[in-house]
């Protein structure tokens, strides 16, 4: 089965409910499930069952243990843990054998259908949106370069906002990625489950790339870009059709880059 995963928190709701309502406005014969974030997630598991949304928790305690276990008590954010983010791996044990996990603040503006095929078809394990700036998933040199000695794929690791994968690919409890050696934070990047994805990616030796290879035209874009609307379509200033925007945070206000495009979302998804 093919479906789409989000990660999202109760304080992510605004973006959360329009999340859903663009995917089932462009392709609405795909499965919704919501991976919980963190330790807040009631209004969102109470949002699922209304909404007949998969809310998958099995293994959430086990990821967030690993994240733990690797940044201890440390913050990514002020107020977020950075082991909150493991959260977001339990897309690789939910209901779907080949999936699509989007950012619940992250607004599709296109059809995804047909990245099953195409990526069934690739012959990779995963794709992600983009490669990382370089330091921010690998914390030294000497450990990039030992890492892409494992496995030349890595580079400088990935973001993860966009990613399509399969099944089974990682597991808290895998013994074949030596959690207790080698995993020093030190040699870890501040992004903590990308940083987790690079080091597990090299050691897998895993076959990853960027998505760009299996997707038709349109792209994710950040809402600092600028985007042009045409016949109701989403489009770069390049001429490039648009697959989603990626807002940041977890709140849409005023201060935001392109509130009016939020605005332009609710109006069209309803």
């Amino acid at each position: 089965m093919f479906g789409i995963y989000t990660c999202a928190s109760d304080s992510m709701m605004e973006f959360l409910r329009l999340w859903v309502k663009a995917v089932r406005y462009h392709s609405p014969s795909i499965p919704i499930a919501v991976i919980p974030f963190g330790d807040k997630t009631s209004t969102v598991e109470a949002f699922c069952s209304q909404e007949g949304l998969a809310f998958p928790k099995e293994k959430h305690a086990d990821w967030l243990a690993v994240g733990e276990r690797l940044y201890g008590a440390e913050d990514y954010r002020p107020g977020t843990p950075a082991r909150f983010y493991f959260s977001k791996l339990l897309m690789f044990n939910g209901p779907f054998e080949v999936f699509v996990f989007l950012d619940a603040n992250a607004i599709l503006c296109a059809p995804i259908d047909d990245l099953e095929g195409r990526f069934r078809a690739s012959g990779y394990d995963a794709v992600f949106r983009f490669r990382a700036r370089p330091f921010r998933n690998i914390a030294t040199q000497e450990d990039r370069d030992w890492l892409n000695r494992l496995n030349p794929e890595v580079g400088d690791g990935f973001n993860a906002n966009f990613v399509v994968s399969r099944k089974g690919l990682f597991s808290p409890d895998d013994p074949s990625l030596r959690l207790d050696g080698g995993w020093a934070r030190n040699k870890l990047g501040r992004a903590p489950e990308q940083s987790f994805l690079t080091r597990a990616i090299a050691l897998r030796k895993l076959k990853v790339g960027t998505v760009h290879p299996i997707m038709r035209d349109p792209i994710g874009v950040s809402a600092r870009n600028t985007v042009e609307h045409r016949d109701n379509e989403l489009w770069t200033d390049k001429g490039v059709r648009i697959m989603f925007v990626k807002w940041n945070g977890v709140n849409m206000s005023d201060e935001q880059p392109n509130a009016d495009l939020f605005s332009f979302f609710l109006n069209k998804y309803g």
